[in-house]
C-alpha cells in the first residue's frame, strides 16, 4: 500500500499542476474564445454532449451547480439556439435539455479551434518532448478516469 507521505506528495503535485495548466493553456484559450462563448456555457454544452438529454436536476448535479444557477445559463443557450428544452413524451412535467444541431456544430467548431491553438502552442517542443507529453496525457486520462467523482 502506498504510504501517506507518498499520497501527500502526489496530491501536492496534482494541486500544483492545476494552476500551471490554467496559466499556460486554459487562460490563453479562454482569451481566444471569449468573444464566442463563456467558459461555463462551453462546459455546459460539453456535458450535454455526453448523453442524448439531461433533466435540469441531472445537469445541475453533473455541473455541481444549483438548478437556480443553471436556469439562466440554459436560458442563454436556448436563446442562442444551441440548446433546447423538450417535454418528456411520457411525463409532461419533466423537461429534457439537449443540444441542437446548431449547438453540436458550434461545439465542434470550438473544439477544432482549441485543437488548432494547442497545436500551435506545443509545436515548439522537440520530438522527444512531444512523445513524452503524449504518453503522459495517455496515462493521465487512464488514471484520472479511475478516480471516482
Amino acid at each position: 500500500m502506498i504510504e501517506d507521505l507518498e499520497l501527500n506528495e502526489i496530491a501536492k503535485k496534482m494541486s500544483n499542476l492545476v494552476p500551471l495548466f490554467a496559466r499556460r493553456l486554459l487562460r490563453p484559450l479562454e482569451q481566444e474564445a471569449k468573444n464566442l462563448t463563456s467558459p461555463v456555457h462551453m462546459h455546459t454544452m460539453t456535458v450535454l454532449c455526453e448523453k442524448e438529454y439531461f433533466t435540469m436536476t441531472e445537469l445541475s448535479n453533473e455541473m455541481t451547480m444549483s438548478k437556480q444557477q443553471m436556469t439562466p445559463i440554459i436560458d442563454k443557450l436556448v436563446a442562442s439556439g444551441y440548446v433546447q428544452r423538450k417535454h418528456d413524451t411520457i411525463d409532461r412535467r419533466s423537461i429534457k435539455i439537449c443540444l441542437t444541431s446548431v449547438g453540436i456544430d458550434f461545439l465542434n467548431n470550438i473544439n477544432n479551434e482549441v485543437t488548432y491553438i494547442l497545436k500551435k502552442k506545443i509545436e515548439c517542443l522537440d520530438k522527444d518532448d512531444l512523445a513524452s507529453l503524449n504518453d503522459a496525457l495517455d496515462n493521465l486520462f487512464r488514471i484520472i478516469n479511475k478516480i471516482p467523482k
